[in-house]
């Protein structure tokens, strides 16, 4: 698989996001953030937001739709940040956004702003705004953590997210205080709107009853983003962006569940330091009070660790159901802001722990991913918001015929002499804990390229092989060669996996160009 660059050639306004009309996939929709700050030169918002549109066939065809009010005191991690249109937009022409925007009494002078511009021609203008959700921001010289994100889900309710505020003078409290809504995940309906404001409370929301804010659907989440996977009706946080240790992802987001901040980052417990040099004097009061107590937190599915500190920020993501690549089909998209990489995430279907596999320059870009989109079709795209560009998931073009050994004994992977022992360069390894494997027996052997060694990531200790190297791995029940599999890293840095059935008479194994299933005395073997 790859990424192309597709739609535009010149680069778009500071694109935060991308969208299509529910059922309309002939035109997309896009939410810039606007140019640069004048007054501090930040990636923040010195003019209006808008709202741009472009048919698929015309894409340098762009036409504003709709322009957010001038931002022009907005800076930091301010501006116009999500876009959702209502699944029944046919009905109603909705369009919910997020932003920020200048006002609340001082020392604030920013507020975060949820509401809905309509609709009447189908989307070619949105004239009308109405405002459903909004509070002051923390104190405005604190630019950082405004951000979070907007979506409907399958059930139909807005999920939306917000920072923790930035560090400020709560940034130690906000993540653990079950009223407001910093560093939370609320769920709110707004087809049924109740209790004198602009929307309802889903029943099953966790403090709807009490206890907290009704809004709240999970809390402990610092900066985050809606992943919502359309075929599976999973929630999750496809954007963690913590303080300066961790990152993380969340999936599935558990209704109800803790997310730990700032008691925890990623896996550890953790309260992330104020910076000396931005603590006001009520900072430095509040460092000395009591830490928040974690009222009981859910680890990460995935941690990412900052070394130095303030060089990652994933951005995620969604889980790939599209049609083009069947294969690639429950894949998890996402990218790394500060990186500037993007990457996959799957689940080893044995263990059930993750497998990260970072793309590399051949296969994808290096940009500042700000957001992830699907078209109707499922298909999945990037959004680069300092570069102005909009780039497509693809399955990569072959590389030409298939070469790759047929039989085993051709590999250069078993002693010519006699396929079923080691070339003489391959080395024996095992591992602390093996996996059943249905009662087979399991022999391993890794292969290094002359002249090349393993090296030791300085970052989270993890074995890093050299191309070319290939592990190898045979399964043996009564006695006999089952099947032999193949791990090579090839020349692009990328793994690959290579299955050999072995012959009945154990003379050789053959490749598989796919999957098979085959019965061994009493047991199926896959």
């Amino acid at each position: 698989m790859k990424f192309d660059r597709v739609f535009s050639t010149t680069p778009l306004d500071h694109p935060m996001m991308i969208a299509q009309i529910p059922d309309d996939p002939s035109r997309w929709f896009v939410a810039q953030r606007g140019g640069p700050n004048p007054l501090n030169g930040m990636d923040g918002n010195g003019g209006s937001a808008k709202i741009v549109s472009f048919p698929i066939g015309n894409p340098t065809a762009l036409t504003t739709v709709a322009t957010v009010t001038p931002l022009s005191g907005i800076y930091g991690e301010g501006g116009l940040l999500g876009m959702a249109f209502h699944p029944k937009f046919a009905q109603n022409g909705r369009l919910y956004i997020t932003w920020t925007t200048t006002g609340g009494p001082a020392p604030n002078y920013m507020r975060s702003v949820v509401g809905y511009l309509t609709s009447t021609d189908n989307g070619a203008t949105f004239p009308n705004y109405t405002e459903i959700l909004g509070f002051d921001q923390t104190d405005a010289m604190f630019q950082n953590h405004k951000g979070g994100g907007i979506a409907f889900g399958k059930d139909g309710f807005l999920y939306l997210s917000f920072g923790d505020g930035g560090v400020s003078d709560d940034f130690y409290h906000n993540g653990q205080n079950t009223n407001g809504f910093f560093a939370k995940m609320l769920r709110i309906d707004v087809d049924n709107p109740s209790g004198g404001k602009a929307y309802g409370i889903p029943a099953d929301n966790p403090f709807k009853n009490g206890g907290g804010s009704p809004e709240i659907f999970a809390m402990g989440l610092p900066q985050s983003v809606p992943l919502l996977d359309r075929s599976r009706d999973e929630r999750g946080v496809g954007r963690r962006r913590r303080q300066n240790a961790y990152e993380e992802i969340d999936a599935p987001l558990k209704l109800g569940g803790n997310y730990g901040w700032p008691c925890r980052e990623g896996k550890h417990d953790s309260i992330a330091p104020i910076m000396p040099e931005t603590r006001s004097s009520r900072e430095v009061a509040r460092t000395t009070s009591p830490r928040p107590e974690r009222r009981g937190s859910t680890d990460p599915l995935v941690e990412f660790h900052h070394v130095p500190a303030n060089t990652r920020a994933i951005t995620g993501g969604i889980v790939y159901r599209g049609k083009a690549i069947p294969e690639f089909v429950g894949t998890y998209v996402y990218g790394d802001y500060v990186k500037q990489q993007l990457s996959t995430l799957v689940l080893d279907p044995g263990t059930g722990d993750p497998i990260i596999t970072d793309l590399d320059s051949v296969a994808a870009p290096s940009a500042t991913w700000v957001s992830f989109a699907e078209d109707d079709n499922g298909e999945i795209y990037a959004v680069a918001l300092q570069e102005g560009q909009i780039w497509r998931l693809n399955r990569a073009a072959p590389a030409g015929p298939n070469t790759f050994p047929a039989r085993l004994s051709k590999t250069g992977c078993t002693d010519p002499a006699d396929v079923r022992k080691p070339a003489s360069g391959l080395v024996p390894y095992g591992v602390n804990v093996a996996l059943w494997s249905d009662g087979a027996t399991k022999e391993r052997w890794v292969a290094l390229p002359d002249g090349k060694n393993i090296t030791v990531s300085a970052t989270d200790g993890d074995f890093d092989f050299p191309n070319g190297t290939v592990l190898v791995k045979t399964f043996t029940i009564g006695g006999k060669r089952i099947e032999t599999r193949l791990f090579m890293r090839h020349d692009d840095g990328g793994w690959n996996g290579y299955t050999y059935e072995w012959l009945d008479d154990q003379s050789d194994a053959v490749l598989l160009p796919a999957g098979k299933t085959k019965t061994v005395g009493a047991q199926t073997w896959t």
